[in-house]
């Protein structure tokens, strides 16, 4: 019998806005290899573009990114882990069941950096699905935002030791915080951040990894 001959083929979509520059189609290819049939992306500019209802008729599993992680609540009929935000939406049996794989991502990347880090603060840049994401498990963590209007006081805020972890669009502006003695964690990836600006750099190219790698357990089906 030849082997893999029998393995699922999976169908994925990422849904997303401007996302042509999304790693996904090429990440999960590396990680599920043959067992992929097809990763889409659909790209959309309002939520009310498409019905996941009708998606997941076709897809095994729907990855969501921003801004559209709260804008599909309404399908959900059970919450895995987090509720007010989602990023893996799928069907088991009638029932349509998401996940917040971000959430486990970066509870399990936060606890070892706390083990290899002696930082002070935790600061987080932004008020989105993401930054809500950090803020569930770090209630004590300061949070500098637009909406807030303490991220004009950014530069003066930081200090020594600090931990900035930027939840902040791609397009946010991150260069007058060069060459300070403060650590920075990206959610974002292949970004014209300079790396070496910083004492310690991780882009969110790690968390697109190892959220893809949790979230395999809740939506694949058992092989046959």
């Amino acid at each position: 019998m030849l082997q893999g001959i029998f393995l699922n083929q999976y169908k994925l979509a990422l849904i997303g806005k401007d996302i042509s520059h999304s790693q996904s189609p090429v990440l999960f290819k590396e990680l599920l290899k043959n067992e992929l049939s097809r990763y889409d992306l659909i790209d959309i500019t309002e939520a009310s573009d498409i019905d996941i209802s009708e998606l997941l008729n076709d897809y095994d599993a729907l990855f969501v990114t921003a801004p559209y992680k709260k804008s599909f609540l309404q399908y959900i009929d059970e919450f895995v882990n987090y509720k007010a935000a989602v990023n893996v939406i799928y069907q088991q049996g009638k029932a349509v069941k998401a996940l917040n794989s971000d959430l486990l991502g970066i509870k399990s990347i936060f606890k070892q950096l706390k083990k290899e880090m002696n930082f002070n603060r935790v600061i987080i840049l932004g008020d989105g699905a993401m930054s809500k994401c950090f803020q569930s498990f770090l209630p004590d963590a300061h949070v500098l935002s637009r909406r807030n209007g303490k991220i004009s006081d950014l530069v003066s805020f930081i200090s020594k030791g600090d931990l900035i972890i930027n939840c902040c669009s791609r397009d946010f502006d991150l260069s007058a915080l060069y060459h300070r003695d403060f650590s920075l964690w990206d959610m974002n990836y292949k970004t014209n951040v300079k790396q070496s600006g910083f004492s310690f750099y991780e882009d969110g190219f790690s968390l697109l990894k190892l959220q893809a790698e949790l979230s395999f357990p809740f939506w694949k089906r058992d092989e046959k």
